[in-house]
């Protein structure tokens, strides 16, 4: 079994606050009146959802800091040169398991870093 960071044991609580304070909203629904009911529902439900979501983050791997990413491979570069950002960014990210900001960040600052090889035309 894996051992849990002290921040995934924060997330983990932290989700279950939520589902906690979900369930209290479901609580409060018999009380109230259809207004009230309607809005407990889904404060209910968002608080759930939210919490769900924080114990699902807590249990996934960490993304790799962009300074520890790889270069881009040559299959990478030609996409780059032949003008295929988007390609590249998603061929990288395949390559390489990094998160869209960081690929899209260290894709587009090789584009900018390639020399202009389209022509000027002067008017």
């Amino acid at each position: 079994m894996q051992r849990l960071s002290s921040k995934a044991i924060a997330k983990l609580a932290m989700g279950s606050i939520q589902i906690a304070l979900g369930a209290a909203f479901f609580g409060l629904i018999g009380s109230m009146s259809n207004t009230s009911t309607t809005l407990s529902y889904a404060m209910g439900a968002a608080s759930f959802l939210a919490g769900a979501a924080t114990i699902w983050n807590a249990f996934q791997p960490p993304s790799p800091h962009i300074s520890t990413l790889p270069a881009p491979s040559s299959d990478v570069l030609a996409l780059i040169s032949s003008g295929k950002v988007l390609a590249a960014i998603k061929a990288y990210r395949k390559q390489t398991g990094a998160r869209l900001k960081d690929a899209k960040k260290i894709i587009e600052g090789r584009v900018t870093s390639l020399p202009d090889t389209h022509p000027t035309t002067a008017r």
